[in-house]
């Protein structure tokens, strides 16, 4: 096969993967996981308005984020390299580290849906004082403390080794410093819900791995 037909299915796989990935995610892990819960509690998962400035303001910089991925996801699969034309060389091939980046994405979904599984309820996209939830300690959660945002950093990572630009390297390191930021306030909820109880989990499971 001539190696510019490679190339090209090469390229509409990358493609397929990524816009893929973002409307499974949008659709699967975040409105139908939201409705599931909804449906079984009447809760929503998705916003909480009971919560102090810095929260609110890490929900704004998640929306913008979103937007951001969209974007990313748009301009590289209908190719008007708006955003992701200006491309970094790399030592390694970019169908290599194309291919890599698939394949931390798709392993990054599959972590997400199996965590919020097994959080079954309890997920929140934001901080809920309002309906306290069980502590989870099973399942994936008895070897991260935090599985389904390692997911997400690495999904973002895998977009940057997939559409390797100055775009979608920041998109990586703000989506990686709010979810940094998003995790530690987490904590601090938890422990004061759950003390002594979640500070024991807290020695025993690391926050990443």
């Amino acid at each position: 096969m001539p190696h510019f037909l490679v190339n090209g299915y090469m390229e509409l796989f990358f493609k397929i993967v990524l816009f893929g990935y973002f409307v499974l995610f949008l659709f699967m892990a975040l409105l139908w996981r939201s409705y599931v819960i909804f449906a079984q509690t009447g809760i929503n998962a998705l916003t909480q308005s009971n919560q102090h400035s810095f929260l609110k303001f890490l929900a704004i910089v998640f929306k913008i984020h979103l937007l951001m991925v969209l974007g990313l996801v748009i301009d590289y699969v209908f190719e008007f390299n708006v955003l992701t034309g200006n491309r970094f060389s790399f030592f390694l091939p970019i169908r290599f580290t194309a291919s890599i980046g698939s394949l931390f994405l798709i392993t990054g979904f599959m972590i997400i849906v199996t965590a919020q599984n097994q959080m079954k309820t309890s997920w929140r996209i934001e901080i809920d004082t309002r309906n306290p939830t069980p502590l989870i300690e099973t399942g994936l959660f008895h070897y991260s403390r935090n599985p389904i945002f390692l997911a997400l950093r690495l999904n973002y990572f895998a977009m940057f080794l997939i559409v390797p630009c100055p775009y979608s390297l920041l998109t990586f390191l703000i989506g990686d410093c709010a979810f940094q930021a998003q995790v530690r306030q987490e904590e601090q909820h938890l422990s004061k819900t759950h003390g002594a109880v979640y500070r024991k989990y807290c020695s025993r499971v690391p926050r990443w791995l």
